[in-house]
């Protein structure tokens, strides 16, 4: 199992996929991050230095805090929202179809015979797995370490009215631990980015054309966030699209739901990857 991993790690960081899923994500927090500088940072000190020059009362300007310039959080450009879309799609680029093409290709079958089959399955799904947690959460945390080399390490002062309005989820540790806050949604991207790969694995073996089990889960993630929540808005907070986001303004998310569905989906997929290998078993 261990040489099984380490083969298996050392084709992930091979990937050509990999990479430019990685590069995607520096790019969008380049572009975020700049615009976060420039609109937000640089705007609200000018408040700042207009309210002391002309000795008004600033009742209206609040210190801008670390999470207002996370991709995460900053809500007052698109590149939140444009990175929540593309989530699924650069979760499943770097490995969610290596299975698939291993088992076309013959190779899979070569490693059989000299590997316990279980022992194949099982670390291509950790690989897996882990290669969408990775690329799903890097851009969050390479945002975090952006906008805490220009931004304090404060939460959002409640009179702002820029908090969790209605919110009950980990409301206090946004507030008090900013930076706790947004560990807590790194590491609940990254086992979704997981959640996300392995579905592709999953569909591959339905699927004839590789293309369509690779855009699967984002189109799946579309038509429910953009598509089923605006039917049926009560359903919102059971929606992974929706509740792996923490910028949820408005919204009203639970701690304890999140934690729950999270839990499911990660069970359910493993038992379709199970079913998954057998119907390959059954096939070979």
């Amino acid at each position: 199992m261990r040489n099984l991993l380490k083969l298996e790690f050392k084709k992930l960081f091979k990937t050509k996929m990999f990479w430019g899923a990685l590069i995607i994500g520096t790019l969008l927090v380049v572009l975020q991050s700049s615009w976060a500088y420039r609109c937000i940072y640089q705007t609200n000190n000018e408040a700042f230095m207009y309210y002391n020059e002309e000795g008004k009362i600033m009742s209206s300007w609040f210190e801008t805090g670390i999470l207002q310039g996370w991709l995460g959080y900053e809500s007052y450009s698109s590149y939140n929202t444009l990175f929540y879309m593309i989530f699924p799609l650069l979760a499943t680029m770097p490995y969610g179809l290596s299975l698939f093409k291993e088992w076309n290709y013959g190779y899979a079958a070569q490693i059989i015979m000299r590997e316990k089959r279980c022992n194949y399955f099982i670390s291509k799904y950790i690989v897996t797995f882990v290669s969408g947690g990775i690329v799903a959460s890097y851009p969050l945390i390479l945002s975090l370490i952006v906008s805490a080399c220009y931004l304090p390490a404060i939460g959002i002062d409640v009179m702002s009215l820029q908090g969790l309005a209605n919110n009950d989820r980990w409301i206090e540790i946004f507030y008090e631990h900013p930076l706790l806050y947004a560990f807590i949604f790194i590491v609940l991207n990254f086992i979704h980015g997981g959640i996300f790969a392995t579905i592709t694995t999953v569909v591959s073996s339905w699927c004839i054309n590789g293309f369509m089990a690779l855009v699967f889960p984002m189109l799946l993630n579309i038509f429910l966030t953009m598509g089923l929540v605006n039917i049926f808005p009560v359903i919102r907070k059971y929606i992974p699209g929706m509740f792996i986001n923490p910028n949820t303004v408005s919204e009203v998310f639970s701690g304890d739901v999140t934690i729950g569905i999270t839990v499911v989906l990660v069970l359910i997929i493993v038992v379709l990857y199970w079913l998954n290998n057998k119907k390959l078993d059954e096939l070979e």
